[in-house]
């Protein structure tokens, strides 16, 4: 086993490499399953999530979305009442596309 610094004890350096295994394992499990979508505005409050194969959803943007210049983490709720988040960066869109998104979600959210 590679030893990741001296002064820390076996078991440490055994706990850190499971914590790393284990989320490396998790990641992989997630991103297997990932499904392309594309998130559409249908008025100025209605939003649409678009899963590939799958009829479009109605969705509610909640309120504790977070907004920046790196990335969107989109908080919503789904007709039955389920939330769930979608992490957006800044470069899985063009420049003009997340810039656009970004006014309108912050134009949705203040109305």
């Amino acid at each position: 086993m590679v030893s990741f610094s001296p002064n820390l004890s076996i078991y440490l350096q055994v706990l850190f490499f499971l914590i790393v295994l284990s989320s490396t394992c998790f990641h992989w499990l997630r991103q297997k399953n990932f499904q392309p979508y594309q998130l559409h505005q249908v008025t100025l409050d209605d939003w649409q999530l678009i899963c590939l194969n799958t009829p479009p959803q109605k969705i509610h943007i909640l309120p504790t979305t977070v907004i920046s210049r790196f990335m969107i983490v989109l908080h919503f709720s789904l007709a039955n009442k389920q939330w769930q988040s979608l992490v957006i960066m800044n470069d899985a869109l063009s420049e003009k596309n997340y810039r656009d998104l970004v006014v309108s979600l912050k134009i949705s959210r203040a109305s």
